[in-house]
């Protein structure tokens, strides 16, 4: 999983290990007149496995012509600034709706980090996320935003596609390379946990906007994919393709049937904390420090199922919101 090579004539993943377990695949597409950067990392990325891959396969980085972010996150994103002084020809793409968050690190950490705060009692210490600040100085300005849909052309004969595939974040872009039916993913569908180097759970599937995500995953089973070569996860060959979306959807119905069920048995309207105390032993294997990940999927589930009129938001006796059937 953690290899780097060329997975289709001029498409190569590199591998890079932050957090000492975690993994993240970056991609570089090689044509014959064009180059694409398909993500920067960590800050330590670039220095650690970008550029020692393109010296491995002889490309000059002064010849990169593009970057895109696929998305606002700091494994995605935080290699920006190091990319951009040794490739300075480069310019930087990303979606209009991830945009800002990817232009400036404080904003994308403040506001991921404390949504669930004020509702919910969910959030990091304010120093442990300056910290993260403070270690990511990705804030490169963009010099394309995209809407998904546009065809950059690499070659005479080759053009690939920015495909929109929201739901992790509203702005989340793949890569679909029809030349070789393969799709650079990133984290367009999240399985039903994030890996880590070993392969093991190492977190919970943040998605966030549901029904984009439903819709994201419907539009990936309907591509022609051959290849998917997705951030954390290994690549997925031919059938296997279609088994890990179809496993990405299934793992969002059971956490929402679950919910749903939590819910309706609870005597009294139930928090987010208690839901991720009651539910985890039942969605997942990760541990227990990364338990509050649940947080995105589980109140996306809820917005989803309060829409349809099964469940309503009620103030707790501790002031956070709480949930409870609707009768």
């Amino acid at each position: 999983m953690i290899q780097s090579l060329e997975i289709a004539p001029g498409v190569h993943r590199i591998m890079s290990i932050f957090f000492d377990t975690r993994v993240v695949a970056c991609h570089l597409l090689i044509g014959a007149e064009r180059s694409l950067l398909v993500d920067t990392g960590m800050s330590h990325t670039p220095k650690k496995d970008l550029f020692p891959y393109f010296e491995k396969i002889g490309f000059d980085p002064d010849k990169l012509d593009y970057v895109l972010v696929t998305h606002s996150d700091i494994d995605h994103q935080c290699g920006n600034d190091v990319v951009k002084a040794r490739a300075p020809n480069a310019r930087f793409i990303a979606h209009n709706l991830d945009k800002p968050l990817i232009e400036s690190p404080r904003e994308l950490f403040f506001t991921r980090a404390y949504q669930f705060t004020e509702a919910h009692g969910i959030g990091p210490k304010a120093e442990a996320v300056q910290d993260t600040v403070d270690g990511c100085g990705c804030n490169v300005l963009m010099d394309y935003g995209i809407e998904g849909g546009e065809t950059p052309r690499l070659g005479p004969d080759w053009a690939v596609e920015l495909v929109h595939t929201p739901g992790h974040s509203w702005g989340h872009t793949g890569v679909y390379d029809p030349k070789n039916k393969l799709f650079i993913a990133a984290e367009s569908a999240l399985w039903n946990a994030i890996l880590d180097k070993e392969g093991q759970p190492a977190m919970p599937p943040t998605y966030y906007y549901v029904d984009a995500y439903l819709a994201t995953l419907a539009r990936l089973r309907s591509m022609d994919i051959a290849i998917y070569s997705p951030a954390h996860w290994p690549i997925q060959h031919g059938n296997e393709v279609g088994v890990f979306l179809d496993e990405s959807r299934n793992y969002v119905m059971r956490v929402e049937a679950l919910l749903l069920e939590v819910v309706r048995a609870a005597r009294e309207p139930i928090t987010l904390r208690q839901l991720i105390a009651d539910l985890k032993p039942r969605v997942g294997e990760w541990p227990a420090d990364q338990d509050e990940n649940l947080a995105p999927p589980f109140t996306g589930s809820l917005r989803r199922l309060e829409d349809r009129g099964y469940v309503e938001q009620v103030r707790g006796i501790d002031g956070f919101v709480a949930w409870r059937e609707v009768k």
